[in-house]
């Protein structure tokens, strides 16, 4: 684990680090950070002394540097050995590099902020086994290919945002079972909105946000009907192609890119 000039006989009396019991539970590098003006580095884990260490031993629960714009680097592969985490924030910053398929093994994680950094990369269908997620942060990155149909596993899912991203294909069939808020737009993803995306199925959501993609045209669902409210704004473009019945979420949004 990395905290600026921590040492382990010192560890729990070390800034950004907080410990029960005498065993280190969380880290906030933006505290440990503020000595060095907020720059810093997340280090390459590979390398020693980080590839000696028992990751799946410690208990750390949190990790989280939001709002370090100075902090540079790129996720840690090992951090998925890390059984006791439940929440990764590191909102605000300039990481780099793509989201580690390796991450799939924190089964416990609730909480995932990487929103505007500058991942490349996929997305990883394997975080589909994280089931006791609920946020899903990965907006205003430079992320690309589709969405992966494994995060429909995702049951505690409530908000997943992936909006001002590079995504492209088409949307996913089913999406978490308790999505309450699912905000892709600004992306490129195209073809129909599925069927499948009604209250029925998706009694807890009340978003969809899917404006700013080429995401026009529409398959006709014989039940429900399109609320006319403000946040459902259809383009003349594509309002001929949106038949009088569809999907029964409160608030849909459909725009096209400019």
């Amino acid at each position: 684990m990395y905290v600026p000039q921590a040492t382990a006989s010192k560890i729990c009396s070390s800034r950004g680090v907080v410990c029960t019991d005498g065993v280190v539970t969380a880290i906030d590098l933006k505290s440990a950070l503020a000595l060095y003006s907020g720059r810093g580095t997340l280090p390459d884990h590979t390398v020693d002394p980080f590839n000696t260490y028992d990751y799946a031993g410690m208990t750390i629960t949190t990790i989280q540097c939001s709002g370090c714009t100075l902090l540079t680097g790129s996720l840690p592969v090992a951090w998925g050995k890390m059984k006791s985490l439940t929440e990764i924030s590191f909102d605000l910053c300039v990481l780099t590099g793509t989201l580690p398929s390796e991450w799939s093994g924190l089964l416990n994680l609730a909480f995932l902020h990487l929103d505007a950094n500058r991942f490349t990369g996929t997305l990883p269908g394997s975080w589909g086994s994280m089931v006791k997620l609920q946020r899903l942060y990965l907006n205003n990155n430079r992320l690309t290919g589709t969405l992966p149909p494994e995060w429909a596993s995702l049951v505690s899912v409530k908000y997943l945002y992936a909006y001002r991203n590079q995504l492209s294909g088409t949307l996913p069939q089913t999406l978490p079972p308790n999505i309450q808020m699912f905000d892709v737009n600004k992306n490129a993803i195209t073809g129909y909105i599925p069927l499948s995306y009604t209250t029925d199925n998706y009694p807890s959501a009340n978003r969809i946000s899917l404006q700013d993609n080429p995401t026009c045209e529409v398959a006709y669902h014989p039940a429900g009907k399109i609320h006319r409210t403000p946040s459902i704004r259809p383009t003349p473009a594509c309002e001929t192609k949106i038949p009088p019945s569809l999907v029964k979420i409160a608030r849909i949004t459909t725009t096209l890119a400019a």
